[in-house]
């Protein structure tokens, strides 16, 4: 991960504030949304809660990057990726079953797996390339990107669906 890289050498934060940002403010984020993301997976279809777990991320990271001139953005930072987080963890492990609906589960779920696995071989080393190339706030960057391009992406797909299956 690259996030210890831009905490250290560029936003010089301590042991203490990452630790107040991590445990308190990522914690209360977490702890205070999934009673929220629980209602939201049982009203809204998966593609919009997942659709809205991407733009959370996507502002998570532009909080860090404000984070740079503006301290106290850290601290917001780590609420908004506590808050992603928690819809992240219900959405992951929840979406076998939703789409399998009376099915058994476990393709869906294996697809899940397959998918992380794969991308744990391929972002780790292309993203850690790209910070010793162009540094921590260009890769920051990227993965914004790719998050705002994947919740507008969900959404659009989720209406094409829409739109073919009326």
């Amino acid at each position: 991960s690259i996030y210890p890289i831009f905490i250290v050498d560029i936003l010089h934060l301590s042991y203490m504030d990452i630790t107040i940002a991590v445990l308190v403010c990522k914690g209360l984020g977490f702890c205070f949304s999934t009673s929220y993301w629980a209602r939201a997976l049982n009203r809204y279809p998966i593609y919009f809660v997942i659709s809205l777990v991407c733009g959370l991320l996507a502002l998570y990271m532009i909080s860090m990057l404000c984070a740079i001139s503006f301290p106290v953005a850290f601290y917001l930072a780590q609420i908004i990726y506590g808050i992603a987080n928690a819809g992240s963890h219900l959405s992951w492990n929840l979406s076998g079953a939703i789409f399998a609906r009376s099915e058994n589960s476990i393709q869906f779920s294996s697809v899940n797996i397959i998918m992380v696995g794969i991308r744990g071989l391929i972002a780790p080393v292309l993203g850690s390339y790209l910070c010793m190339k162009f540094g921590a706030p260009y890769v920051i960057c990227i993965g914004m990107i790719l998050c705002v391009i994947a919740s507008f992406s969900i959404i659009i797909f989720y209406f094409a669906y829409l739109q073919k299956n009326v």
